[in-house]
Order: C-alpha cells, then structure tokens, then sequence
C-alpha cells in the first residue's frame, strides 16, 4: 500500500489552492468580498473603492477559478445600480468590479450572485448628491428614473431598458457620443440635431416616459445636465420647448420648459392649458441668470421643483428652479406667487416627463447648420410630502 505522506487518512487538511484528499481541487461553493465597495459614494459617480469578490470552497479556502460571472444588485436602499454589473473571475478566482455607481440618495447594500454559489452581501453604502451636482435635490425622495443616455429608443418598439419611448420615430436625428468633457462622461451624451432649413413650429426628435404606477408622485425635482450649441439661434421664433413635465404623455401640451425670446433664450416653465402662466426669472441677482444665450457651448445643470396644487383653480403649488447652482426662480403661496398647475390626472400626479424639443412658437426656419441640443444627465425624482 502507498501511503501519502504529511496527510492522515480522513483528514480535511488541504493546501491554498484547494486540492486535498487525493480528489482534486474541491469546488467552489459560495463567494466572499475581500475588498467591500467604498462605505459612501456620490450618486450617479462611480465608487473611489471598488468591491473584489473571491471564490472559496466549503472549508473557506480560496477556490482557483476562472471563467465565473458574478453579478452585482442592490439588496436594500432602493437606489439604482449602474456601471458595469458584472465581473469574471480571474485565474485565481477573483472577480473584480471597475465602475459600480449608485443614484439617489439612499443607505444601500449591494448582492454579489453567481450561479450555483451561495451569494454575499456589501456592507453599507451611504450614497449622497454628487459634489456641485443634485445639491438641491429634496432628501428621501424616491428615484423615478435617471437616464445615462447610453442608448437611443427605437420607434415602436416598446419602451427600452429603462422605459423610455421614441413616440413620433424621430430616432434618425439623435446620436450617442462620448463626451470626456461632459460633466459625466461614463453616461454618454445624446444629441439631438435641428435640420437646417427645417420649419419651426415642430419637434425634430421626442423621447418619452411614462412613469409606472409607483413612481407617479404630487410633487417631482429634476436635474437635467444640458448643452445648447454655440449657434443655438431661435430666427425670431418666441421660443423653443424642451421638457414636458405631465399628467400623461397624451396631456404634454399642458406644462413644458422653455428657452423663450428669440436669441435671449430666457429660461422659464410654462403652462399651457387651463389658466396660461409663464414663469421665468424672478429671483437673483444679477437678473440675467436665466438667459441660456450666456450658456451657449457649455453644459449647465438645470434643477426643478415642483409641487402640486389642491385643486384645478386653487393656486397652492409651487415651481422652484436654480441655474448653474443659483436659485433662479421661486413661486410659492408665501410670497404671492402659488401656481395653479393644470391637471387632470388621478390623485393630481405627475406621471410622465418628454425630451421634445419643439423648436419655436413660429414657423421661421432653422437659419444655421449643425445646430443642437445636448443631455448629459437626466435625473427625476418624486414624493408625495
């Protein structure tokens, strides 16, 4: 009989990279973090530290194995994961994440799954407004969507990864591109091109969301991060429409933002149906805060606030807006200026929001080529407090 030496018959000594008892290397059973993921993180940035995930066998040793996806969720907090989610296993079995980011505003844990193994979970992650970013977003509330523009939406074909829609099969006129000077890069940009010689009056590209049933709130904040062209040029058309914040996409004509006075390019919101109101700059200083023609060629964040009034004709609502960082515009029933937002859907909830950008209250053409606008971020979310 041949004995082996150094291990008794019926041990379950092994060596460090699991083979033991004359069967070979044991298999892997459950994954580990050898490097937890940063305990608190920026939203919509990715982690300073990424996590790194092992393979071990029943005995927690490290199980040498390459070729195993691992897979990232959230397990609690409710914020969105995004990056790259998912993480092979190298030839020592570790999988290592690059890019994980979450957005919102919440305290996560993260699952990392593969399958066959038993799964493990993050420690805690406290994910706050990214700095310079969001810094005006209202604490707890829920996200409703935050679009990274890595895809266009195709023409009726249902709703992409994240619900968006292309209504009016425009798709030809937006394009994707990497944009390192973007405040956010990773998220790509999307471009949305005005033909020239076309007539205003109507939207050369659309992208719509309707918000499932619980992300439909009384009261939404969004940032969006956007850049006009340089030649952006309205051609004395009054202005030119470019979010739709709605009951439903069939009632977009209600409530819309706008770049307003022809070149000026005011920014202000505006309600369409019911009692027209046009609200633009009435705080700041100095007062031309709003006028997006200072802005032309850079990205500049926009943030909206706002809240839902009682009742068709009762002016208790609210529209709060900043700048580039600087509160712009502020109408509340404290200071005289309640809203009396128009709407008509069940519970007088917000429940969709359109990229459509019409350009002008006039039917003057496009005068210039390769005139755009860019997104670079689109982050909405809502609360009924």
């Amino acid at each position: 009989m041949i004995m082996r030496v150094g291990v008794r018959p019926g041990s379950r000594a092994r060596d460090a990279i699991g083979v033991g008892g004359g069967s070979g290397p044991a298999p892997a059973t459950k994954l580990t973090i050898t490097t937890q993921p940063s305990s608190a993180a920026s939203s919509g940035v990715a982690f300073p530290v990424q996590p790194v995930i092992q393979l071990r066998d029943i005995f927690n040793l490290p199980v040498l194995q390459s070729g195993v996806v691992v897979t990232a969720t959230v397990a609690s907090g409710g914020d969105t994961l995004g990056g790259t989610t998912t993480a092979t296993t190298n030839s020592s079995g570790v999988a290592t994440f690059t890019n994980l980011q979450l957005t919102g505003s919440a305290t996560d844990t993260l699952q990392f799954a593969a399958s066959g193994l038993t799964a493990v979970n993050s420690n805690s992650i406290a994910v706050s407004a990214a700095s310079g970013f969001f810094a005006n977003a209202p604490a707890g509330w829920t996200t409703i969507n935050d679009q990274p523009f890595t895809s266009i939406p195709v023409h009726a074909s249902g709703p992409d990864a994240q619900g968006w829609t292309d209504p009016d099969g425009n798709t030809a006129r937006f394009s994707l591109e990497t944009d390192p000077t973007a405040p956010f890069p990773s998220h790509g940009t999307l471009k949305g091109s005005y033909p020239n010689g076309s007539a205003g009056g109507g939207s050369f590209f659309r992208m719509a969301l309707d918000y499932s049933s619980g992300q439909q709130f009384k009261n939404i904040y969004w940032s969006v991060i956007i850049q006009l062209s340089s030649n952006f040029d309205m051609n004395g058309n009054v202005g030119s429409k470019f979010l739709w914040p709605s009951g439903t996409i069939a009632e977009d004509s209600f409530t819309y933002t706008t770049f307003n006075a022809d070149n000026v390019l005011e920014y202000g919101i505006v309600q369409q149906g019911g009692p027209v109101r046009e609200m633009y700059q009435n705080i700041g200083s100095p007062g031309n805060l709003g006028v997006f023609q200072n802005y032309r060629g850079q990205y500049v964040e926009i943030q909206n606030i706002v809240r839902a009034n009682s009742a068709n004709g009762t002016a208790d609502g609210e529209y709060h807006c900043w700048i580039a960082g600087t509160k712009t515009h502020q109408y509340t029933p404290a200071d005289g200026n309640g809203v009396d937002w128009h709407m008509t859907s069940s519970g007088r909830k917000w429940m969709s929001m359109d990229i459509n950008p019409t350009y002008g209250g006039g039917t003057a053409p496009v005068p210039v080529a390769n005139m755009f606008m860019k997104w670079n971020r689109l982050f909405i979310t809502g609360s009924n407090t």
